[in-house]
């Protein structure tokens, strides 16, 4: 770590690198995910064409079902709330009546 730099800044760029490693390797469409990461097409290409080539080769640094993992991981409060609101949102639907069709 370079002076000077705090480590939380680079916690962020290693969490960020991995979010765009493992979403390249998901889709694997480098265009979508640059345009998802704010980065120029070059960028995200130059810095991850490798996560592409070796997974087209079947040799996956950056497994697919690795990818799926990771953006699965859910805090349990999110898990909570999104409970919470689909159970309070089934309370409050009401069934309506189905009229009999015209003879």
């Amino acid at each position: 770590m370079r002076a000077g730099r705090c480590r939380v800044e680079t916690q962020c760029a290693e969490a960020r690198h991995s979010s765009i490693s493992y979403r390249v390797t998901q889709i694997q469409d480098v265009a979508k995910v640059s345009l998802e990461a704010g980065n120029s097409l070059w960028m995200v290409f130059s810095s991850y064409r490798a996560c592409l080539a070796v997974v087209r080769r079947r040799q996956e640094l950056v497994r697919t079902s690795d990818a799926e993992k990771w953006f699965g991981i859910m805090p349990e409060a999110v898990e909570a709330a999104k409970t919470a609101q689909q159970n309070g949102a089934a309370a409050k639907i009401v069934p309506l009546q189905v009229a009999a069709a015209p003879a």
